[in-house]
């Protein structure tokens, strides 16, 4: 959510339920991340109202290859971490990438099969 405030305020991080994701326009635009599960648009916007006045807002849903990319990789290590064992990164310039390869019967093999470059 991207809120628009009539006058400059502080950084909205207080806000229960949201985290503060940019504040832009010194303050006059800042971007709110929240779970629509845990808490509505209209409580979000009811809980900024008590800080600063809004002028307009805008609802953003979030790019689908962040989306995809929390789904499937790996949390990152903490400072010198260990996960104890080995992962493959796939990416375009990766050595190794999975891929999905056809059993001849019409349909899409599901297992990943890994192919070197």
């Amino acid at each position: 959510m991207v809120v628009h405030l009539a006058a400059p305020a502080p950084p909205l991080d207080q806000i229960p339920g949201t985290r503060l994701v940019g504040v832009d326009g010194g303050g006059l635009r800042q971007r709110l991340s929240f779970v629509p599960a845990e808490i509505t648009a209209a409580r979000v916007l009811e809980l900024v109202g008590e800080h600063a006045q809004v002028r307009d807002l805008t609802l953003e849903e979030p790019d689908i290859d962040d989306v995809i990319r929390r789904l499937y990789l790996p949390p990152a290590l903490p400072p010198g971490g260990d996960r104890g064992g080995t992962h493959l990164t796939g990416g375009r310039n990766s050595a190794a990438t999975s891929s999905y390869t056809s059993t001849g019967s019409g349909r899409a093999d599901s297992s990943p099969r890994v192919r070197r470059r």
